[in-house]
């Protein structure tokens, strides 16, 4: 399994604090080579980023479906 979340903080912070997808300091084109990979089709992906109020984890989905992988079928 992959727990799929962008970082809040930079490499070596030693700090482990999620980020939603794309506004982390991971960005989003590592994403995109990432989940449109053949070698992690099949895996199970968890979304471990923060939900807040007016931002879902059903519209963080979204988002990655849409604009990070450029599909609106389901992830692998």
């Amino acid at each position: 399994a992959i727990h799929l979340n962008d970082s809040a903080y930079k490499t070596s912070s030693f700090r482990d604090r999620h980020a939603n997808i794309g506004k982390g300091y991971i960005g989003v084109e590592p994403f995109k080579e990432l989940l449109t990979s053949k070698e992690i089709a099949g895996l199970p992906l968890v979304l471990e980023t923060p939900e807040s109020t007016g931002y879902t984890h059903q519209d963080e989905m979204r988002y990655i479906r849409e604009r990070v992988v450029g599909s609106s079928e389901p992830l692998l």
